[in-house]
């Protein structure tokens, strides 16, 4: 492992550096004994994960693990990953995003400043950053509680509130895709001609009880019980403009609504 230390936690498993993780243990239990080589003078060291774990709490390195916005803002390969947009994107959906923030809170009232439990997620960015980590990841929620240091409760919470939020805020910028025919071929008089892709997403669901219904939801490709969408996507701007109604069964029965013209 060179001059590499790997502490096994539930989660996760960190690769720091010796003197970071000497740094960390002097911290947490007060010492620390090491160990070199004579071949590459290599530095170990002897960690007691089980006393460390059980006797003193670990809110150091669960702090080292939160995800904040701040950490991948700098990073752009490691943005683009998480959430699917470069930095320049995301700075300009935060703008539209606060706004669709500010119409929820002051449509259902602000609670007097100060009161009320901390939150987690303190910046516009946090909120933002958090539900497209989500929605490209798509994890557990008890693994997103854990990355960003909250419960599952509260992860639940913020997921099905941020949802709505970037809905609203997708909206505002125009890019919520039509979900009738009609309105899809409406916007597209409007846009410069090109090429389109019409394809289906799908999406795992919990095998349903009766048996007959677990038929209309297996999916033969996927091995697995699935509802699926359609789309129509944009080939050179690369922009949803179609997003038909969920439907179980094959794909060719969504695309039944979407009867086309030339």
């Amino acid at each position: 492992m060179s001059s590499l230390l790997r502490l096994y936690h539930p989660f996760r498993v960190y690769i720091v550096n010796h003197n970071i993780m000497r740094a960390i243990a002097l911290h947490l239990i007060g010492g620390v004994q090491t160990q070199s080589t004579d071949s590459n003078n290599r530095l170990y060291l002897k960690l007691k994960i089980k006393y460390f774990l059980s006797k003193k709490p670990y809110n150091l390195l669960l702090y080292m693990s939160i995800l904040k916005y701040k950490d991948a803002n700098g990073k752009p390969a490691t943005l683009i990953a998480m959430t699917s947009l470069n930095r320049s994107e995301f700075e300009k959906l935060c703008i539209y995003f606060g706004d669709a923030w500010d119409a929820k809170t002051e449509s259902e009232g602000r609670y007097p400043s100060g009161c009320g439990r901390k939150p987690r997620l303190t910046t516009m960015e946090d909120k933002l950053f958090f539900i497209l980590f989500y929605l490209k990841t798509y994890p557990l929620q008890e693994v997103i509680a854990y990355l960003f240091d909250m419960s599952q409760g509260q992860a639940n919470f913020w997921i099905h509130t941020l949802s709505k939020v970037l809905k609203d805020a997708l909206h505002r910028q125009g890019y919520t895709p039509p979900r009738i025919p009609k309105d899809m071929l409406d916007r597209l008089e409007n846009e410069e001609l090109q090429d389109f892709a019409i394809d289906g997403t799908e999406r795992k669901i919990n095998r349903p009880i009766d048996n007959d219904v677990q038929k209309e939801f297996y999916s033969g490709k996927k091995k697995t019980h699935t509802i699926k969408n359609n789309l129509v996507v944009g080939i050179e701007d690369r922009q949803i403009k179609y997003l038909g109604g969920t439907h179980e069964g094959s794909v060719s029965r969504g695309l039944s609504a979407l009867s086309l013209k030339p």
